[in-house]
Order: structure tokens, then sequence, then C-alpha cells
């Protein structure tokens, strides 16, 4: 499960649990995000989220110089970021 913490966005609010509940467990996996891992027992279980986000609405910063790199010619080192995340 990914979690939104407070960063880029001017502010969040985040309500999840779950039924029956659940022991979670929070770690940051190799991307940097913070996220949470919990076993579902066996049977029936209801999982909730509820977020709201607060943005500026501007755009990320880029740099209009940077050029695109064929992927044939990526650094291997690089190609851990075309990984699928979630």
């Amino acid at each position: 499960m990914f979690i939104l913490r407070a960063g880029k966005t001017s502010g969040s609010a985040t309500n999840c649990y779950s039924i029956p509940p659940v022991e979670i467990d929070h770690y940051t996996d190799s991307f940097g995000n913070e996220a949470s891992r919990f076993v579902i027992p066996r049977g029936k279980i209801r999982l909730h989220n509820s977020t709201l986000i607060e943005d500026s609405g501007e755009p990320d910063w880029h740099d209009p110089k940077a050029q695109e790199v064929p992927v044939g010619r990526l650094l291997y080192d690089t190609l851990r970021y075309l990984l699928p995340s979630r």
C-alpha cells in the first residue's frame, strides 16, 4: 500500500483502515517511497481509504534543455527506474 506524505503537496489528509483490523508494517521502498505492508487473514476483509489532497496547481519544475535518451543507450544502473513500482 502506498502512503501519501506531505511534501510537494501543500496539504493532504489520508484515512485508511480495514475491517477486521490488521497489523500494518511501515517501511521505505528502494525509491524512497513510504509504504505499508499487511497480511490479510483468511476470509472476508473490507479496505477503506479516503484522501484529500490540496495542490497549488503549478507545474513541476523541469529542465527545458533536457534531452531524451533512447532506451538502448541508457546506462545499466538507470534501468531500475523503468521497472514497475506498483
